[in-house]
């Protein structure tokens, strides 16, 4: 078997080699006429791995497993399309010059792509309509088995999938907020993109949370970073407030109304996780995760 110890090369296998090996077509977008034979230990080699990565874009290698070792089966084929692709592709704002959110979406919420059955989405007044277009057609494409159910002050174009609803509403209303989540089917995650304000996301999170179900992910994206025009004087900014909840398993705000709201959701919360901007601990927040129990 040809090999070496710091370079490996795609070359021809020996008929032993060939007895190792168990070749194996896999049905994708990038199945091949034929093979390349590639030498073990391939997986082990920067370079050889770099050629096989562009042999399976050219469809030239599907998949291969040994036969004397099943335990180390490779699929050569990618997988699936991962948010931040789908996203460039898309032209949907959660792609990778959003601070690398959608890497970290991609993370939290990979395991769940085939699971999730309903996701609810809040969305601002968006100025652009073809980038709403585009940022439902992303949770669509991604969960390709959820029905997702958009609430915001936005009119959405017109979309012809049917596991698409969109109900207009100010999200600073908290009795329109509590009437539509009391109609809603109980999501497994809850993503707020609404208003980017510490009234609007803590009253959208006291209504929609406790409709959420047990295991889901109520994510808040967009967190103030500083008290600046679009917070009220004398509220609580809702990093901060989960930011404290995630320290002290305990809920602090100045308005004792609200408090008293959190607090008596705090005994539904499993976990809070707080994301800065770009992953940089000397950035402000940027992402809230707070799955239910």
């Amino acid at each position: 078997m040809a090999q070496g110890t710091g370079r490996v090369s795609v070359v021809k296998a020996t008929e032993e080699d060939r007895a190792r090996w168990d070749w194996t077509t896999v049905p994708a977008a990038h199945s091949p006429q034929g093979f390349a034979d590639l030498p073990y230990p391939w997986h082990k080699a920067k370079e050889t791995a770099q050629k096989v990565r562009q042999a399976v874009q050219d469809g030239t290698v599907t998949a291969l497993k040994r036969k004397d070792r099943p335990d180390r089966a490779a699929a050569l084929v990618p997988g699936p399309e991962t948010l931040p692709e789908m996203a460039a592709r898309l032209g949907a704002s959660t792609g990778p010059a959003e601070s690398r959110q959608a890497e970290l979406f991609h993370l939290l919420l990979e395991p769940r792509r085939d699971s999730t059955r309903q996701i609810v989405a809040l969305t601002g007044q968006a100025a652009d309509p073809a980038a709403a277009k585009a940022s439902c057609r992303l949770w669509l494409e991604y969960f390709p088995k959820a029905a997702l159910c958009v609430l915001g002050a936005a009119e959405l174009p017109a979309q012809s999938d049917d596991r698409l609803t969109a109900h207009r509403l100010d999200c600073d209303d908290r009795i329109a907020l509590a009437a539509r989540a009391a109609a809603l089917a109980p999501p497994e995650i809850v993503f707020d993109d609404a208003g980017h304000a510490g009234p609007c996301q803590q009253d959208a999170f006291l209504a929609l949370f406790p409709v959420l179900k047990p295991g889901g992910l109520y994510i808040v994206r967009g967190l103030p970073r500083k008290p600046a025009a679009p917070e009220h004087p004398g509220i609580t900014r809702t990093a901060d407030l989960f930011r404290g909840f995630s320290e002290t398993r305990t809920f602090g705000h100045a308005d004792p109304v609200l408090e008293a709201g959190f607090t008596a959701l705090a005994g539904q919360i499993a976990g809070v996780v707080l994301f800065h901007l770009d992953f940089d601990r000397k950035r402000g927040d940027q992402v809230a995760v707070i799955q239910k129990r």
